[in-house]
Parts: structure tokens; C-alpha cells; sequence
């Protein structure tokens, strides 16, 4: 698999991640809309659970999520340098197929003046017409 390809993969889940706001709240169902092209349902119930909080309800009773303010969320990805310029190195990106199913893993080391993390991104897709999801991150 090409670096563009994988860039391009990350980079579109990335920016469905960003368009749940940080100064709206929003149902279990609005977030698994926005999130289902590029994120697995096990994992956006994830995300969810341990980098989201309910504070309100809406008019129908749903509970309404938000993010946490936090600098150390669990499944909320950060984004990857793919220039190199704040990183030691650019992201190094694994493909591989096993019984059918594609996987594609994208993984970096960070190091800053503040921090210092790795981060692994893992993507599947179960035929060659289906869209890459996430379905597992860690820093």
C-alpha cells in the first residue's frame, strides 16, 4: 500500500473525528452517523464510553455526548505527522491480508518538549470494495 493511500485513509477518518464539535452535545446515533464510513460500531461505542460524558438529554430522553476535556483521551485520535517536521519520523505504515480481510496499520513515535508517545492507528476492510475502519488506536 502506498504512504498517499494510507495518508489519505487516516486523514478522512480523522476529519469525520472532527466534525463532531466540542461545544455541541450529540446522540449515541448522530455520533455513530457522522463516525460509520471510516470507524468500526465496536469502536465508536468505545470512543464513547471512555473519551465522552452525558450531561443532558435531549427532547425525546436520549442522552446527549460530548467531548471530555481532556489531554489524554482514550480512542480520540490525534493525527499523524505525515510531513516529518514535528516528528523524528514519518508515520510507517503496514499492509497486510490474512484469511480475506485487509488490515492497515499506521504507527509514529512523537517526541516534543512536553511529550514524548507513540501512537499505532489499525484499520480493517473485508473485500477489496469495502472502506478501511478503524477498529483499534493506542498512544
Amino acid at each position: 500500500m502506498f504512504r498517499t493511500e494510507a495518508k489519505n485513509i487516516t486523514d478522512k477518518a480523522i476529519s469525520l473525528q472532527n466534525k463532531i464539535a466540542s461545544n455541541k452535545a450529540y446522540t449515541k446515533k448522530q455520533i455513530h452517523q457522522i463516525l460509520s464510513p471510516t470507524h468500526t460500531s465496536a469502536y465508536i461505542d468505545k470512543l464513547i464510553k471512555y473519551d465522552m460524558a452525558s450531561y443532558k438529554k435531549d427532547k425525546k430522553g436520549n442522552k446527549l455526548y460530548e467531548w471530555l476535556a481532556t489531554d489524554f483521551p482514550a480512542y480520540r485520535i490525534w493525527g499523524f505527522d505525515w510531513s516529518g517536521k514535528e516528528a523524528p519520523k514519518k508515520p510507517s505504515v503496514t499492509y497486510y491480508s490474512k484469511n480475506g480481510k485487509w488490515y492497515l496499520k499506521v504507527y509514529q513515535y512523537h517526541k516534543d518538549d512536553m511529550n514524548t508517545y507513540r501512537q499505532a492507528l489499525y484499520l480493517s476492510k473485508s473485500s477489496s470494495k469495502a472502506a478501511w475502519k478503524i477498529y483499534n488506536y493506542k498512544w
